[in-house]
């Protein structure tokens, strides 16, 4: 068996009232930056996220 180091992100998400504003990229941006130092400094080489359906396209580039 393989190991390959991961980070997993599960449903994050933003309030209701302040969808639609811009916090949901900046949020992801800082998180994104969280996991590449993560990765730097452990060699984890992927990151997985557990979306709703409903939220894949916000995170597809």
């Amino acid at each position: 068996m393989r190991f390959f180091p991961a980070i997993k992100l599960h449903y994050i998400g933003i309030d209701a009232r302040y969808r639609e504003q811009g916090y949901g990229q900046e949020l992801m941006d800082e998180v994104f930056d969280i996991c590449q130092e993560i990765a730097r400094l452990s060699g984890c080489v992927f990151l997985t996220l557990e979306a709703l359906n409903s939220a894949v396209g916000f995170y597809v580039v």
